[in-house]
């Protein structure tokens, strides 16, 4: 985690504000919180956001920040917002003896690459030839 510039404690968090993502004009919806001193930073980056270890949320009309980790899709979060977050639960489930566990999270990782593959496609960043070559190395790589 990175340090608070108030209280230097390292627990400065990024936070998805949700009220500023659904307002029609244009601003950076990502920020920095410490959950020490609970005072706002500035503002981040979405890849900063994305690769973060414990990244959070901020509802519509809340002032609690909620961790990321505890909301799903069904909460107005697209599978692409929760992507890089099952980084920390696969190291840990690949440390379980629970075989079923590591292959749920592998198949949840697998579909968490369609979708945002789809998505890029359904919006024209790539092409379908693109999307498959793509998917079919990715899934090579794998093993699977």
């Amino acid at each position: 985690m990175e340090e608070c510039k108030y209280c230097q404690e390292n627990q400065v968090v990024p936070v998805l504000d949700k009220e500023i993502e659904q307002q029609p004009r244009a601003g950076n919806k990502y920020r920095g919180h410490c959950l020490s001193c609970e005072r706002w930073l500035p503002m981040c980056s979405e890849e900063y956001f994305r690769t973060h270890s414990d990244p959070h949320y901020l509802p519509i009309g809340e002032h609690e920040i909620v961790r990321l980790s505890e909301v799903g899709v069904d909460e107005g979060f697209s599978m692409s917002d929760l992507v890089d977050q099952g980084t920390e639960h696969s190291v840990s489930s690949r440390q379980s003896s629970d075989g079923h566990e590591v292959g749920q999270n592998r198949t949840m990782r697998k579909k968490v690459v369609i979708e945002c593959v789809l998505d890029m496609t359904v919006e024209e960043f790539i092409d379908k030839e693109t999307a498959t070559q793509y998917l079919s190395h990715r899934f090579r790589e794998l093993g699977s």
